[in-house]
Order: C-alpha cells, then sequence, then structure tokens
C-alpha cells in the first residue's frame, strides 16, 4: 500500500534537505579553505572588485542556463514534460557529484534522475553523450583559436592538434551513427541475438533509445 506523506512529513524532508544542502556548502567552503591563512583570505577579500565578481558569477550562471537550454533542445518531445528548473537543478547536481566523485558519476546521476520523468534513461543518456560531443567539438575550436593568436611551446601545440583530431573522428562517428541510425541498430540487434533471450529482451529495445536520442544532430 501507498503511503502518502503528511504535512508534518513533508516538512521534515523539506528540513533534512536544507540541513543537507547547508552541510554540503560548508563541507565545500572548508575544503577551499582549507590551509590557508584568515588574513590573507581577508585581505584578497578587500582587493577584489565588486563589478567584475558579480560578472564571474553572471558568467557561470549565463553558461548554466544556456546548458539546461541546450539539454532541453537535445531532449526533444520526450523530454517536454520536464519542467526547466528540473532540468537545471539535476544539471548542477551533476556537476556537483562530478567534482567529488570518479567516473563522471554525476552525468550518470542525472541521466538516471531526469530519465525517470518521462523520457526514459537511455534516451537521457544518449543526450548527454551527444552534449559532450558537442563540448568536445568546442574545446577544439577554442584550442584552434588559441594556437592560431599565441605563439605556444611545441608539446601544448602538438596537444592540441591531437585534441583537434580526437573531437573531429568522435563527432563524425556520432554524425555517422545519427544518420545511417536503423543500420547501425540492424547490425546491434544481430550481434544481440547471440545473448541470452531475456538479456537481449533487456539490451535491444535501450539500444533503440540510446540511438534515437542521436537524431536530435539532424534537426534544424
Amino acid at each position: 500500500r501507498s503511503v502518502v506523506p503528511t504535512d508534518r512529513g513533508r516538512a521534515r524532508i523539506r528540513g533534512l534537505r536544507l540541513a543537507l544542502t547547508a552541510a554540503l556548502s560548508l563541507g565545500s567552503l572548508y575544503l577551499a579553505l582549507r590551509g590557508a591563512a584568515p588574513g590573507e583570505i581577508w585581505a584578497a577579500l578587500q582587493g577584489t572588485r565588486g563589478e567584475y565578481v558579480a560578472l564571474a558569477f553572471g558568467s557561470v550562471l549565463a553558461n548554466a542556463l544556456a546548458k539546461t537550454l541546450r539539454w532541453r533542445v537535445l531532449l526533444g518531445e520526450n523530454g517536454g514534460g520536464v519542467p526547466f528548473s528540473r532540468l537545471f537543478a539535476a544539471l548542477f547536481a551533476g556537476q556537483l557529484l562530478n567534482v567529488f566523485l570518479p567516473g563522471r558519476v554525476g552525468d550518470l546521476g542525472r541521466a538516471y534522475v531526469v530519465g525517470g520523468l518521462g523520457p526514459g534513461r537511455t534516451f537521457t543518456l544518449g543526450t548527454i553523450v551527444v552534449e559532450k560531443v558537442l563540448d568536445l567539438l568546442a574545446y577544439a575550436v577554442l584550442v584552434l583559436v588559441l594556437v592560431v593568436l599565441l605563439p605556444l611551446p611545441g608539446w601544448v601545440s602538438g596537444s592540441a592538434y591531437s585534441l583537434v583530431w580526437i573531437a573531429v573522428l568522435v563527432a563524425a562517428g556520432l554524425f555517422i551513427t545519427a544518420r545511417f541510425q536503423q543500420p547501425v541498430l540492424r547490425l546491434l540487434t544481430r550481434l544481440g541475438e547471440r545473448l541470452p533471450a531475456g538479456l537481449r529482451a533487456l539490451v535491444v529495445p535501450r539500444l533503440q533509445a540510446g540511438l534515437s536520442s542521436f537524431e536530435s544532430l539532424y534537426q534544424p
């Protein structure tokens, strides 16, 4: 039998969330400031300019809002029922988890949470893959601009060109997979026929859902 929380229960849950948020914030602040002398911190704060601090915070907020909007576009109609605020919160929570935990656990976490709200977890994970490839392409463009504008040591420019080639190859693979989605899915389905029936029934639909998330690359 399902249990509906009472008003007191909801208030307790909100209190626990607030306490957890405060604890995480204070813990992060401690980790950021440990080892620094209070006098040095105060001197640094006195030397700051408020307009630049505001600009820094504004740029972080604008970046997060832009990423959330991009994610909304990648989710398409499947994610139409997920509020923008939930996507924004999931994105921030995922970035926080990525700081503290290895293996990009935060990205898996937000795929699990947002996918459970309607789009499907495998489909949502596919949109995050597309997101990361677009990020990689953006980094490659920035690196090329940096190489053109500034004289860099040989080992830096060599690494930069390697990044560009990796970005191009990964992006090309993603676009080709999206363009020939059905042949790729048929190939993967044939390979999946070697699996036990129960495992095949579990894997093949998720492959189809994940590949369908790449279709957004060919939509205006």
